[in-house]
């Protein structure tokens, strides 16, 4: 099980209510939570740059592996095509936006939703 404490709704209410001026300072983002976390956490981790979840957390491979092991190729090329006209670009997409179907159903307008750009040297399968 997971426990994100940044998602919870009264830690997101009271990082609301910080001023900007205190989350960046310098071009440092997160000034604040890094000055909070000095001395607890090694200067590797403390200081390193923000990334996205699947790259902080660890977990970009084994996401990748699980959709290249769920998803066959002939699911992906039937499924990877949206509604709307996009394409996805790997396998890993296709789970993500099955995931999304199950839960919110089909939809044809994604113009609300970005969309991740690969990361150099992160395969998408």
């Amino acid at each position: 099980m997971v426990y994100v404490p940044f998602v919870n709704p009264e830690v997101v209410d009271y990082a609301l209510r910080i001023p900007v001026e205190l989350k960046i300072r310098d071009g440092v983002e997160k000034w604040i939570l890094r000055q909070a976390l000095e001395g607890l956490l090694p200067p590797p981790v403390l200081n390193r740059p923000k990334a996205k979840f699947w790259q902080g957390a660890g977990v970009g491979e084994l996401l990748a592996r699980y959709a290249d092991e769920t998803i066959s190729d002939g699911d992906f090329a039937r499924e990877r095509k949206l509604d709307n006209g996009w394409e996805l670009a790997g396998k890993e997409e296709l789970a993500y936006y099955r995931l999304f179907r199950e839960y919110y159903g089909r939809a044809s307008d994604f113009s609300w939703m970005g969309r991740t750009k690969p990361t150099p040297g992160r395969t998408v399968s």
